[in-house]
């Protein structure tokens, strides 16, 4: 299994601050790839990964996995290949590996540059080394617990399962090629955007992609941007250090980013990400590193951003609601997903299959469907996409109570009408058109509790009749 030690690098850093005032030393912890963690003194962390001084000590260390005591730097036969041989400002430096399971994850390092520090710690010896083996248990005991943890998370996280391409329903030509150009851009590691109106399956898309990737065995994390309070989201994406701010957790929390480190995190509503926010997660596509709220210790992150919006991004970026430099970011490989209504010939195909599930679901034995219901079901128009046709084979599972084939009888009230019925009833629908009127003014000033007053003001209503109106039309999403 793999450990890492930047993903507890707050409690590492504090851990190297405690030994160095204790000990009066300066105190290097560094990876087994001899990336600082953690650092006092001349080797204080400036950033994540920094290697500015050799490390041949610390790398024998790591090869055999045993403590060093070298009382005379510069001159022992491990420094023989080192630039400053015979030159070197340390006077001491004792070495003590961090194990996890017989693997060394990392090393701890004290390191003295007067004769009296070097005179203290000899003095102490078997006390501070001791002290030192306690502490590298303490790390390795961190270390799994968080990794234990970051894998039950990634487990709720994943919890829609693993999806392939193979899961993908669809025989239209149109599906055809969005599922092969969704195999081609699974095989790279460019930021993808998937466009598509509500209910088309963006989400299934892109796991589909990840897991087919490379980056398959990793953790696929997904977040709507648009579900959560804006307050709220920066922590959720970024995390948080102990006492960020009132109400913290007081261990911190991981972001969503750590969390996909090694994987992929999908964005979902990416258009109503606030402009705020957009600033930082620009800089974790630039520089893949992620700051914790409250913390100013980068952490590197090596993950694939998929994002998702059924909004016109373009169109937002000329109205100044969406940064252009992000949006080219992210649009490094633009896929769409067709609505149902562009793709007719999939709907019988994705009614044997809704159909199999909901009586699997219900205990229903698996019923036939008749010429006139199938061409109902078939020429509707399906404006919530395949989400809508989910719901309406759920309730004709509901409605069978035994019997044997599915008639008009079982359809919803909605499928029989005729087109024009159904024309005619959206035009002139009131609740209809609310929704739809409310759904354009959240489009058009933005998702946010500022944007939404503003919305409220063009609607010419109260933030409160909004929020009891969005209840009302099954929007929570938007609440």
């Amino acid at each position: 299994m793999l450990y890492s030690l930047i993903d507890i690098q707050e409690y590492v850093l504090k851990l190297a601050e405690l030994i160095a005032e204790v000990l009066r030393v300066d105190v290097e912890i560094v990876d087994k790839n001899l990336n600082r963690i953690a650092g006092t003194g001349r080797y204080k962390l400036v950033k994540a990964a920094a290697k500015d001084r050799e490390s041949f000590i610390q790398m024998r260390t790591i090869e055999t996995g045993k403590k060093l005591v070298v009382e005379n730097p510069g001159f022992n036969r491990l420094c023989k290949e080192c630039p400053k041989k015979n030159s070197c400002i340390e006077k001491f430096e004792c070495t003590t590996p961090i194990s996890i399971e017989e693997e060394v994850i990392g090393v701890i390092s004290l390191i003295c540059f007067t004769e009296n520090q070097k005179k203290v710690i000899l003095d102490k010896f078997k006390e501070y080394t001791d002290f030192l083996d306690h502490i590298s248990e303490l790390i390795a005991v961190k270390v799994k617990e968080h990794s234990r943890d970051t894998k039950t998370l990634c487990h709720k996280e994943q919890g829609k399962g693993v999806v392939y391409f193979s899961n993908i329903i669809g025989n239209s030509e149109v599906m055809k090629r969005v599922i092969e150009k969704g195999k081609k851009i699974a095989r790279g590691n460019a930021n993808v955007l998937v466009v598509g109106e509500s209910g088309t399956g963006k989400e299934l898309l892109s796991r589909a992609i990840h897991f087919e990737s490379t980056r398959g065995t990793g953790p696929f994390i997904a977040i709507n941007c648009g579900a959560i309070p804006e307050a709220l989201l920066e922590s959720e994406l970024f995390g948080y250090s102990s006492g960020a701010f009132t109400g913290a957790n007081k261990s911190g929390k991981i972001g969503k980013f750590q969390l996909a480190n090694k994987g992929t995190i999908f964005l979902d509503e990416i258009g109503d990400m606030p402009l705020q926010l957009q600033v930082k997660l620009l800089r974790v596509l630039q520089d893949k590193i992620v700051i914790p709220i409250g913390s100013n210790n980068p952490i590197s992150i090596d993950i694939r951003i998929i994002s998702a919006t059924n909004k016109n991004l373009e169109a937002m970026v000329r109205g100044g609601k969406f940064r252009e430099d992000l949006y080219y970011r992210l649009n490094v490989i633009p896929i769409e997903l067709p609505p149902l209504r562009k793709r007719k010939e999939d709907i019988p195909v994705l009614i044997q299959y809704l159909l199999n599930r909901y009586c699997s679901v219900y205990h229903e034995r698996r019923p036939e469907i008749s010429t006139e219901a199938m061409e109902r079901l078939a020429q509707y128009p399906w404006i919530g996409n395949i989400r809508e046709l989910q719901n309406a084979i759920e309730y004709i599972v509901n409605m069978l109570q035994g019997d044997s084939i599915v008639g008009l009888e079982h359809l919803p009230d909605k499928l029989l009408l005729s087109n024009e019925e159904i024309n005619v009833k959206n035009d002139f629908n009131l609740e209809r058109i609310e929704k739809q009127t409310i759904l354009k003014a959240l489009a058009l000033y933005g998702n946010r509790t500022d944007n939404k007053k503003k919305a409220c003001e063009a609607l010419g209503i109260s933030l409160a009749t909004l929020y009891r109106k969005l209840e009302k039309y099954n929007l929570k999403n938007m609440i």
